[in-house]
């Protein structure tokens, strides 16, 4: 099992540490004011959780990131999943990049989130092993989430207005316009996986990815960006596709609106991967999930 961890404060180091599955994490702020002392805006105090399972398989591959840097205005949070395939070391290696690298003090939270999924794809390009790279970047004070998706790890957002967006994954199996898309980059379809021509025994369902550099000639590694603004409602889920699609053939539209469910009512990730172990995984699956910390929860 492993974790990416990390704390920041502005003019610091990181203090990096592991994180035991299901651990959460808090941090209150001070409300901001006018000068003549009256309240303008209120911090979102957020907490997160994360945990992991192997499932059936004896090695862990995904990879959770979850970084808190904190400034005099509040917590910045970076949370996210990268789902290795074919060995774990790309993954390692750009959660590592991510936790050293991230400038939490850049203007533009999507423009960083471009510049270190750029600067993952070069560095992982001639690796044969593969990974997905899903982050969210939640500014707490502005109450703003910003996301990036490489791969099929889903994003779930609840907006401030309680709307639900759900990422785009990068899948030929469950979506059209990506296996299109990398066809006409050359790649053959067959069953759900793409490949090089007919004859190649190597196949892969993402149609975006870090690493993998068979595909090289057939992968996008363009990531989609949104973002979305929060409020004292909102829920950010970040997880592997072992979570929401088990078995690699379901309609993961119901699986995660169960999980989705499970967060509203103040469930922790542990406890929601306990009650998705129960109903059965088929691959490595991890959840990290932040949500706004309720006024009586700093009294428990």
């Amino acid at each position: 099992m492993l974790f990416i961890v990390a704390c920041r404060t502005s003019g610091a180091r990181r203090n990096s540490q592991k994180s035991r599955s299901g651990q959460e994490y808090g941090t209150l702020h001070s409300d901001t004011h006018t000068k003549d002392g009256t309240m303008v805006t209120m911090s979102i105090h957020g907490i997160v959780s994360n945990a992991q399972t192997c499932g059936p398989h004896e090695a862990q591959e995904d990879v959770v990131v979850n970084i808190s840097h904190h400034t005099g205005g509040g917590t910045i949070r970076l949370i996210g999943i990268l789902d290795g395939h074919r060995g774990k070391d790309t993954a390692i290696r750009v959660s590592k990049m991510i936790s050293e690298d991230f400038d939490f003090n850049a203007a533009d939270p999507a423009q960083e989130l471009r510049r270190v999924v750029a600067q993952a794809v070069e560095d992982t390009r001639n690796r044969d092993s593969g990974s997905t790279l899903s982050l969210a970047h939640i500014d707490e004070a502005r109450q703003i989430v910003t996301i990036a998706v490489l791969g099929d790890s889903p994003i779930i957002v609840v907006d401030g207005e309680k709307v639900v967006h759900r990422s785009i994954d990068h899948n030929v199996r469950t979506n059209r316009i990506e296996r299109e898309a990398a066809i006409a980059r050359g790649a053959f379809y067959s069953n759900g996986y793409i490949c090089l021509d007919a004859f190649s025994a190597a196949s892969l369902q993402l149609s975006r990815a870090l690493g993998d550099r068979l595909f090289d000639p057939i992968l996008s590694r363009e990531p989609d960006i949104g973002v979305f603004r929060i409020g004292a409602q909102s829920v950010v889920i970040v997880g592997s596709d072992g979570m929401f699609d088990p078995s690699h053939c379901d309609d993961s539209t119901k699986i995660a609106e169960e999980i989705l469910a499970c967060v509203r009512t103040r469930e922790s990730a542990s406890a929601v991967l306990t009650g998705r172990e129960a109903q059965g995984l088929e691959d490595n699956a991890s959840l990290i999930v932040w949500r706004p910390r309720r006024w009586w929860e700093w009294f428990a």
